[in-house]
């Protein structure tokens, strides 16, 4: 089929992995005789587009009242699906707390799907039967672009949910990366310590008089840049023939096997 499931619940798994919770969005789409609709899987890209009632409690969100999915269109696109230029600001609707760039990022036009539940219940017998009717409205900053019927009773927007809790009534969700930040951090920095180690490790300075190696200065000087091609020489007797120490290095061994074992 046309339709995206199988991006679209890869995407929202990837998602709930990450940060606790994703979505996909089911709707619908009328064929080229505008006889018949069809079902298809919409992927949600942001995640934090999603804007679902706070007040409901199920775990799939099937309890909502309400819901929100904002996204963004081009001037172009907007124009030509709703047949009238995008609002160029908030200039009819300003008040206190009104934010413009919220709903004009980067050029760009902020819509939003509204979709809203209403609930009546029917009488049979000594029951009492609860029937959900699910109306979406596509809004912009000042107006109503778009209303129409879900066909349904649930809200068309599904969520994979990771770890859920409740902290001090706040519901809060995890995804697999939250609880393997701190051993990932860990890792990073035994993996930096092994490198700077091992980097550092053989570029000892060398200690030596000026006199023994002034001859040869220029190669005792790339000494620890790069490897020399041959043996570096110096001068073993001053100018008098007295004998001169022969250049050594300050050797303090890293610990570059006890580094590499708490990397294993």
């Amino acid at each position: 089929t046309e339709s995206d499931a199988e991006v679209a619940k890869l995407q929202a798994v990837e998602h709930q992995v990450k940060l606790g919770r994703g979505w996909w969005e089911l709707v619908t789409e009328w064929d080229e005789d505008g006889r018949y609709q069809t079902i298809k899987f919409q992927p949600v890209d942001n995640p934090f587009s999603i804007y679902y009632d706070p007040a409901c409690r199920k775990a799939d969100y099937s309890d909502a009242r309400f819901a929100f999915h904002a996204y963004d269109m081009e001037p172009k696109d907007y124009e030509a699906r709703f047949g009238s230029e995008p609002p160029a600001g908030l200039e009819l609707l300003r008040g206190t707390g009104d934010c413009a760039p919220d709903w004009f990022p980067d050029g760009k036009i902020s819509v939003c799907k509204y979709f809203q539940v209403t609930t009546t219940w029917d009488k049979k017998g000594q029951a009492y039967l609860e029937r959900r009717t699910v109306r979406c409205a596509l809004v912009d900053a000042l107006r109503i672009l778009e209303e129409y019927d879900i066909p349904g009773p649930d809200i068309p927007i599904i969520p994979v949910i990771g770890e859920r809790s409740n902290v001090d009534g706040q519901i809060d969700f995890k995804g697999m990366v939250r609880r393997g930040k701190d051993s990932q951090r860990m890792i990073n920095y035994e993996r930096s310590v092994m490198v700077e180690v091992s980097a550092f490790a053989p570029k000892v300075p060398w200690i030596a008089p000026y006199a023994s190696i002034a001859h040869y200065f220029e190669d005792w000087k790339r000494a620890n840049e790069s490897p020399p091609p041959a043996v570096l020489l110096f001068d073993a007797f001053d100018d008098a023939g007295r004998p001169q120490p022969a250049p050594t290095r300050t050797f303090g061994e890293p610990p570059i096997a006890a580094v590499l074992q708490m990397g294993r």
